[in-house]
């Protein structure tokens, strides 16, 4: 649910996000030898965040907003991520 005021919006979330990788072996030819890897990554993570983003007006189509999100699984902080910018509509 977004909270507004005078001078602008945030819009707080939270949820849930999850994925598999089932990475198998890599085979290639390399100067004429065959190698083959494990390159590892075999994993399925569940994670849940919460994030907000902030928009203000600035005038003449113009708007400001910042956006950030924390992931956190069962092995602690997975990831953050942000942004920000200004975005101009004509």
């Amino acid at each position: 649910m977004p909270i507004s005021s005078g001078v602008g919006t945030l819009s707080p979330r939270v949820g849930v996000e999850a994925w598999s990788s089932d990475n198998d072996k890599v085979s290639a030819t390399l100067l004429g030898q065959a190698i083959s890897f494990n390159p590892g990554g075999d994993d399925d993570e569940v994670t849940g965040f919460v994030g907000v983003t902030g928009t203000t007006n600035l005038g003449y189509g113009a708007t400001a907003f910042v956006d950030g999100e924390i992931h956190a699984g069962e092995d602690g902080l997975a990831r953050t991520e942000a942004r920000g910018g200004v975005k101009v509509v004509f």
